[in-house]
C-alpha cells in the first residue's frame, strides 16, 4: 500500500535544517543568558550602591547628631577654610561637652570649633567635618561622599544665622546620594551656653519655670493638650496646687520634679503627675529682644486700628471698640490694657513687652503690665512664615522682657478668646489666666508664677 505524499507545509525537516535550527537556538540561549546575567549584575550593583549609601548616611548621622548634641551654639568662625568648598555650619563645642556629645570626638581638650563643609570631590559632592582647637586645625574627615547635589543645613527650619540666632535648638543636614536616597539628618542641641541640659526637645504646652507653684483655683478648669512640666517652687515642696472645685486635665506628660508633689491631684478626676529630674532650664532662653531699627514710633489711646512699631506709652483699649492690629512687630514699652467690651483682632503679630534691643536711655527697664480682659474678645496669632522676623520668633506671640516683672493677666468675662502662639514671660511676678463663659484658648505658656482662676475653661494647646 502506497502512503500518500505529505503536503508541502507538513514535510519533515532535513538534517541540515535541523542543525541550523539547533545553532540558532544556541545563539538565542546565549543571548538570553547574557541578558539575564546582565540584569542580575545590575540589580546586584544597585543593591550594593544602596547599601554603601545607607552606610554613608549612617556614618554622617552619627557624627552630626553627636556634634550638635554637644554644641553650645553656632558661630560665624570657620574651621578648615584651607579644605575649600563652602562652610555649611560651624559649631562651638565647650571643653566639657555633655557625655555622649561631641566630647567623644574632641580628644586634645579645650573648646573646639567644628565646621561642616560642602566640598567637591572626584566622585561628586562631599561633606567634610573639620575640627579646630584654639583656632588651629586638628583633624578633618570625609563623613559623606559621592553625593549628587550639594548638601544643605538649616537651623530651626530656616537658614543658620549665628549673629541673630546663635543657639538654635535643632540643626538639620540634608543629603542626596547616588542611589536616589534622600536623607534628612537632625541634631538636637542638649547644651545651653552654661552647659546645662535642655528639657525634652518638644516645647511643653505649659511650663512653669520656677517661683510659686502652678495654681488652679475657684471653678476654673485647666485643660492642657500636650506636655505639662512645672519646676520646683522657690519654697516648699508643692509644685502644683489644685484647689476647690477647679478641674485639671492633661492630655500628655504631666510631671513635677523629684521630691515635689501636686496638692489636690488624684481626686475628682484630676491626674497624678510623674516625677522628673529637674530643674528644666528655660527652653526659650535663646530669644533676644527685637531690634527697633526700621520701626516707627506709634501711639494708641482708644484707637480702632494699630500698626507695627514702637509704642512708648501704654496702649489703652476700652469701651465697645473693634480694634484690628496689622501684621508685624509691636514693641510695647509700657504694656497694653484691654477692657470694656473691646474686640481685639491681630493675625500675624508679635508683641514684645519691654525695651527694644538697643535699650535707649528714654526706655525704662521696668516696663509695663499686660492686661487682656473685659467682656469682649481677643483673637491673636503669631507672625506668619515669610515675615522677616518670623525665624527669630517662631510661634511666639507675646514675649515679656526678662527684666520686666510686671503682671500678665489674660482672660475675660463672657466672649471666647484665642491666642494661638506662645506666651513667654520668664520674669513676670504673676501670669494669671482666666476665662468666663466663652473660655480661653492659648497655644503655649512658658513663664513663672502661673495661675488659673475664674469660672470658665482655659485650654492650652
Amino acid at each position: 500500500m502506497t502512503r500518500p505524499a505529505a503536503p508541502l507545509n507538513e514535510r519533515a525537516l532535513t538534517l541540515v535544517e535541523m542543525l541550523v535550527g539547533v545553532a540558532v537556538l544556541g545563539i538565542l540561549g546565549i543571548a538570553i543568558g547574557a541578558m539575564s546575567t546582565g540584569g542580575t549584575t545590575r540589580a546586584a550593583q544597585e543593591s550594593l550602591r544602596r547599601g554603601v549609601d545607607s552606610n554613608t548616611v549612617e556614618l554622617a548621622s552619627t557624627w552630626f547628631a553627636r556634634d550638635i548634641q554637644g554644641a553650645s551654639g553656632i558661630t560665624a568662625t570657620q574651621c578648615g577654610a584651607g579644605l575649600g568648598g563652602t562652610a555649611l555650619v560651624s559649631l562651638l563645642v565647650p571643653a566639657s561637652a555633655p557625655t555622649g556629645g561631641a566630647a567623644l570626638m574632641t580628644a586634645g581638650g579645650g573648646p573646639a570649633t567644628i565646621t561642616y563643609r560642602s566640598v567637591t570631590g572626584a566622585k561628586g559632592q562631599q561633606v567634610v567635618r573639620a575640627r579646630c582647637t584654639g583656632g588651629a586645625p586638628v583633624e578633618s574627615d570625609v563623613v559623606a561622599d559621592e553625593l549628587t547635589a550639594p548638601p544643605t543645613v538649616t537651623c530651626d527650619g530656616t537658614a543658620c544665622a549665628p549673629a541673630e540666632r546663635p543657639t538654635p535648638r535643632q540643626v538639620r543636614l540634608d543629603l542626596s546620594t547616588g542611589s536616589g536616597l534622600v536623607a534628612n539628618l537632625d541634631g538636637a542641641r542638649r547644651a545651653t551656653v552654661s552647659g546645662a541640659s535642655d528639657p525634652p526637645f518638644e516645647l511643653p504646652r505649659l511650663l512653669g519655670l520656677s517661683s510659686a507653684p502652678l495654681s488652679v483655683s475657684g471653678n476654673a478648669g485647666l485643660v492642657v493638650n500636650g506636655p505639662l512640666y512645672v519646676n520646683r517652687p522657690s519654697s516648699g515642696t508643692v509644685a502644683v496646687n489644685v484647689q476647690g472645685n477647679a478641674g485639671l486635665a492633661v492630655n500628655g506628660t504631666f510631671a513635677v520634679p523629684q521630691g515635689t508633689s501636686c496638692s489636690g491631684c488624684g481626686t475628682k478626676g484630676r491626674p497624678t503627675p510623674t516625677a522628673f529630674d529637674g530643674p528644666l532650664p528655660d527652653p526659650l532662653a535663646y530669644l533676644q529682644a527685637p531690634s527697633g531699627s526700621g520701626l516707627s514710633n506709634r501711639t494708641c489711646n482708644k484707637c480702632t486700628s494699630m500698626q507695627p512699631g514702637i509704642y512708648k506709652s501704654v496702649v489703652s483699649l476700652s469701651g465697645n471698640a473693634n480694634v484690628t492690629m496689622a501684621p508685624g512687630v509691636y514693641i510695647l514699652r509700657k504694656g497694653i490694657s484691654v477692657s470694656g467690651n473691646v474686640t481685639l483682632t491681630g493675625n500675624g503679630v508679635f508683641l514684645y513687652n519691654g525695651c527694644e534691643r538697643e535699650q535707649p536711655a528714654s526706655c525704662s527697664a521696668a516696663g509695663g503690665a499686660v492686661s487682656l480682659g473685659g467682656g469682649g474678645s481677643v483673637t491673636l496669632s503669631p507672625l506668619a512664615t515669610g515675615h522677616p522676623a518670623q525665624p527669630s520668633y517662631p510661634g511666639v506671640l507675646l514675649f515679656q522682657a526678662r527684666n520686666n516683672t510686671a503682671a500678665i493677666s489674660i482672660g475675660g468675662n463672657s466672649s471666647a478668646s484665642s491666642l494661638s502662639g506662645i506666651i513667654y514671660a520668664p520674669g513676670s511676678a504673676g501670669v494669671q489666666l482666666g476665662a468666663g463663659n466663652g473660655g480661653l484658648s492659648i497655644g503655649w505658656v512658658v513663664g513663672t508664677n502661673l495661675s488659673v482662676s475664674g469660672n470658665g475653661t482655659v485650654r492650652v494647646g
